[in-house]
């Protein structure tokens, strides 16, 4: 027998975890000799753990007269690192317990009294690389590890949900916290997983002294006090978990399951419990359901005509209005409240439906529709057949306002029906390309501006002085364009197109800001396809998506290429520039004006008002909801110059009769011919002058896109006077509207005026209320 502490012969990649284990199976077997125990204090020496290798040394027998003697030598040779005092994670202990007062306040006094008289049976240990263990005073130094004698650490590798892409991540709960890595990785990682959403996290913990220790071991404040982490401790925590999930209706059962125990506890099995829950709100959701339908059933196409004619005439009760949309995009739930307001102004009853908070994933849908009885459902940019538990039998209105793959495709063609209206860009590209769109379902219109939320009153001085500034812009879009193209192509790597796309995005990166890319982008992907021999098999739905993907890219590369030209205007003239948004700080040659990210509502209607040149910078057109909602705050804008702004003679008057006609109710020539109206009739022989026969003729006449899709020069006339097309135009603009405040003044004033005439919210559902009511009258005649 030696009393060396040299390391014993052990394969080159055991670390001394895995020793020290090893060692203790064998001693735990019965198969402990003087070797193993030598291995093993060998192991928590070089772990750091000197006195728990004292205690070791001091509880292990052997069978050897020398062994006493030998074993005062070793000990003579150990330190007392390792241990660790609770009394010194006490400040962290009431730190963590002043958050769960505050929450839950039984617990915290529970936990307390448990803890002050199970403490003495748990010893704290740390390793010399920072590990925690703890020992079970009362099953010896070498049986009483809890979760045995390892890396703890290690739990965090057990994570099964990494974040390639965002993805809308299930709830989850965990059967204990272990030591607490886990927990620690999965809560930050599920953090806003996509948009804003962060999944709600349950912690069930039937042992409180587990829960004191966990409470020891980290700083768990920040997470504690988050609504999306829902604590359940002591012997009742099975039972009360059960319980909130019957009584919180708003709570997703949790999908995903960690059991992590810390102590001996029997682990729970939540499982099957959960699937309880599952299917009692299942039987709830279809009965539920049954009572919708059978509301519905007898609602036909008559009915919601009258009723319908009734509400809009003015002598029949109010339109009671569904919105439904997601909490979880900021641009869609902002839309459709200001929406509601426009609905609530024009005398109507509207409610919005959304997830209750940013760790649900599931609202109160059903339950809203059968209290409710909703006559008219929106949704923003999501179809009638995307969401089942939207009745057949009633109204629906869906506005694109993203121009989505899916409203490209046959099944939403097929979807649409006398009861189903789309609004928005889609409809008319649809109806155009020849998709067979019904005419009666498509509604043709922009983008509207959030006059009751970005009004021209001042704002604080304090919020003005903030974000007072020569120019600003406001984007996400702070993604070098070289790195878009890289995530765009993601999407095409494992396809035959993936090469063709390739190619295709280094042509349109090359284009920079030229805008004839534009117009060639479809003509291009032939041209190319058919010099790589794809010609004959390309098909249209490829070319579709392409020509999508290219857009975006080139929408990316023109921004970019037109703020380095700011950038360096603002370099050379000593102008204050400010980029708002995430991820400008980490944009190369642009960095330098990154201001963060800015709060939709007071803060970005202060800082339209406080910039003295808003800037409206894409290739879509000037018709964009960030610049209509900056002139409607009273902002000032300059903007590229794009094709879909550019105009002919006469636009303006086209837009002006066109608007007049539907105002009146004139969507056909003949209803035209057959109006009293002055302005019409004077104005008739003039405007029909610009079409031909053919495009007079039928129920869907061409001058009807020239109120509906108006191009903005023919509504804005000072577009002009505010567009640049290169860094020579733009240092001219800026510099006479930089020296002018007046002149400022007089142009947001009267583009203003135009944005709440013709794109406010209030517009827009006038629009679509008259469309939906005409649509009804149509259909089935």
């Amino acid at each position: 027998m030696t009393t060396t502490l040299s390391s014993p012969e052990a394969p080159p990649s055991a670390t001394p975890y895995q020793t020290a284990a090893a060692a203790i199976a064998e001693l735990t077997h019965g198969k402990g000799n003087v070797e193993v125990l030598r291995i093993l204090v060998h192991s928590l020496v070089t772990l750091g753990l000197d006195s728990a290798a004292r205690g070791v040394l001091q509880e292990v027998q052997i069978a050897d007269p020398a062994w006493p003697a030998h074993r005062d030598r070793i000990i003579e040779t150990l330190g007392t690192t390792g241990a660790v005092a609770w009394s010194s994670r006490q400040r962290r202990f009431n730190a963590n317990l002043d958050v769960l007062q505050t929450r839950w306040p039984d617990l915290a006094q529970q936990l307390t009294d448990h803890w002050s008289s199970t403490q003495t049976r748990y010893q704290l240990y740390q390793t010399r690389d920072g590990g925690l263990q703890i020992l079970d005073r009362t099953r010896g130094y070498c049986f009483g590890w809890l979760g045995g004698l390892c890396d703890h650490r290690t739990e965090r590798q057990a994570w099964q949900y990494p974040r390639p892409a965002p993805i809308f991540l299930r709830p989850m709960c965990f059967d204990g916290a272990g030591y607490g890595w886990l927990l620690l990785h999965a809560l930050p990682d599920t953090e806003r997983s996509l948009l804003s959403y962060s999944c709600a996290v349950y912690l069930v913990e039937p042992d409180l002294a587990a829960l004191a220790m966990l409470l020891h071991l980290h700083d768990l404040r920040h997470w504690l006090s988050a609504p999306r982490l829902r604590l359940f401790g002591g012997a009742e925590a099975p039972n009360q978990f059960a319980a909130a999930l019957q009584r919180e209706k708003t709570w997703d059962v949790p999908f995903i399951h960690w059991c992590n125990r810390l102590t001996d506890h029997p682990p729970l099995d939540l499982t099957p419990l959960c699937e309880v829950e599952n299917a009692r709100r299942q039987t709830i959701a279809d009965a539920t359901q049954t009572t919708i339908q059978s509301y519905y059933q007898d609602k036909d196409l008559a009915y919601w005509r009258q009723r319908y004619a009734a509400a809009l005439g003015g002598g029949g009760t109010p339109l009671r209005v569904l919105g439904i949309t997601t909490r979880h995009s900021t641009v869609l739930q902002y839309t459709m409240d200001e929406l509601g307001q426009a609905i609530r102004a024009a005398g109507h009853e509207c409610q919005v439906n959304k997830e209750p908070d940013d760790h649900s994933l599931e609202s109160a849908c059903l339950e809203q529709l059968a209290n409710f009885k909703p006559e008219l459902i929106i949704a923003i940019s999501r179809l009638r057949y995307e969401n089942p538990q939207i009745p057949q039998n009633v109204p629906c209105l869906c506005w694109d306002q993203d121009a989505l793959p899916c409203m490209r495709t046959q099944r939403t063609t097929d979807s649409l029906d006398a009861l189903t209206y789309v609004a928005g860009s889609s409809a008319y590209e649809a109806f155009m390309a020849g998709r067979r769109w019904p005419l009666a379902s498509s509604i043709f219109c922009h983008l509207a501006a959030a006059t009751h939320r970005y009004h021209a009153a001042p704002v604080a001085p304090e919020a003005f002085a903030r974000h007072a500034c020569d120019i600003s812009y406001v984007s996400n879009a702070s993604e070098h364009p070289g790195a878009f193209a890289q995530q765009l192509a993601q999407r095409w790597h494992d396809s035959e197109w993936g090469t063709l796309f390739s190619e295709l995005a280094q042509r349109t990166l090359a284009a920079g800001a030229h805008e004839e890319w534009e117009h060639v982008i479809a003509d291009g992907i032939r041209d190319l396809a058919c010099q790589r021999g794809h010609d004959k098999n390309l098909p249209d739905d490829i070319i579709r998506e392409l020509v999508a993907d290219l857009r975006l890219l080139a929408d990316r590369t023109l921004r970019h290429t037109l703020l380095h030209w700011v950038a360096a205007y603002c370099r050379k003239r000593g102008r204050t520039l400010r980029l708002y948004g995430a991820g400008w700080d980490q944009t190369p040659d642009l960095a330098e004006f990154a201001a963060g990210p800015i709060t939709p509502g007071e803060d970005l209607r202060a800082l339209y008002q406080a910039s003295k040149i808003n800037l409206q910078i894409t290739r879509w057109g000037f018709t964009h909801s960030r610049s209509l909602d900056g002139l409607a705050a009273g902002g000032f804008f300059l903007a590229n110059l794009a094709h879909n702004d550019e105009g002919h003679p006469g636009d303006a008057q086209r837009f002006q009769f066109a608007t007049r006609a539907l105002e009146l109710g004139c969507w056909t020539t003949a209803e035209i011919r057959a109006s009293s109206d002055p302005q019409l009739r004077e104005g008739w022989p003039q405007f029909s002058s610009w079409y031909s026969p053919e495009e007079l003729a039928g129920d869907f006449p061409a001058w009807r896109t020239a109120a509906a899709i108006a191009i903005p020069g023919a509504v804005f006339e000072d577009l002009p006077a505010i567009s640049f097309r290169d860094p020579a135009s733009f240092e001219t603009l800026a510099e006479r509207y930089l020296a002018d405040d007046t002149l400022r003044q007089i142009v947001t004033d009267r583009m203003r005026q135009k944005v709440l005439q013709y794109y406010s919210y209030d517009t827009r559902w006038k629009q679509f209320a008259t469309a939906i009511l005409r649509g009804l009258n149509r259909s089935g005649s």
